[in-house]
């Protein structure tokens, strides 16, 4: 049985994979893989190493993530000859919280371009796997009836008039059977909030002159959320030339 060694970082997309202490990553039929996703390979992984060893009882000492292992230890299955032993590599939340760390060391560091709330704010932003889509047209195109549709009922006004800088934020939250609505100043202090929020409240919402932010939370139908949260931003158009700096 034939030992080989094989080390794949997904976050960097480098794979070694070393015979005798040699890295056949640097030459031969499977360099050419050497910075490619792994699964997207890994169908000629094995038959590529059976011809080039001449031998089909491989023993592999994989070093990587669970889920890459895993996917390794499937396509392994219909080669009875070949073991699979699993070195476990630093997870995503491993990750995540060694960069946790490092924003917080960042505050009290030497660089005060590195000390600012905002850099904090928008990493743990980065952090809640929002996805955020802004939904963009000008003035009577259809922007409402559009996002209405999305949503599966009649919540979100239409004009034909230009309208107040008013910023909606509907996230997908698929386990609500209602929409529900926070309404917020330009300084973000709440000013309402609404469960099973209307049409009516909504455009209530966004004719008062006080409420610069409305944050609204309900189930989107089409939308399948995993790993992420979608969240459909629907800026008014001079609110959005605010946001561009213009």
């Amino acid at each position: 049985m034939v030992d080989v060694y094989m080390k794949y970082n997904p976050y960097t997309v480098e794979t070694v994979i070393e015979i005798d202490g040699k890295n056949v990553m640097e030459n031969g039929k499977l360099s050419k893989y050497k910075n490619e996703r792994l699964q997207v390979w890994i169908h000629e992984l094995l038959p590529t190493l059976i011809e080039e060893l001449n031998e089909d009882s491989i023993h592999i000492r994989f070093k990587g993530t669970l889920p890459d292992y895993e996917d390794l230890r499937e396509a392994c299955q219909q080669f009875s000859s070949i073991r699979i032993e699993h070195i476990p590599a630093k997870e995503s939340a491993d990750k995540m919280e060694e960069l946790k760390k490092l924003v917080e060391h960042m505050q009290s560091g030497p660089f005060e371009s590195l000390r600012n709330e905002k850099v904090k704010e928008n990493f743990y932003k980065a952090l809640n796997s929002e996805f955020e889509i802004a939904v963009i047209a000008t003035m009577s195109s259809g922007k409402s009836t559009l996002i209405n549709a999305l949503l599966g009922k009649e919540l979100m006004p239409s004009k034909n008039e230009a309208c107040t800088a008013t910023i909606a934020r509907i996230k997908n939250v698929p386990e609500r059977s209602t929409f529900s609505a926070v309404c917020y100043d330009a300084d973000g202090n709440e000013i309402t909030s609404k469960e099973n929020v209307t049409y009516e409240d909504m455009d209530d919402f966004n004719n008062n002159r006080t409420v610069s932010v409305i944050e609204v939370e309900g189930n989107i139908p089409p939308i399948s959320a995993k790993t992420m949260n979608l969240v459909l931003v629907d800026p008014e158009f001079d609110s959005f030339e605010a946001i561009l700096g213009k």
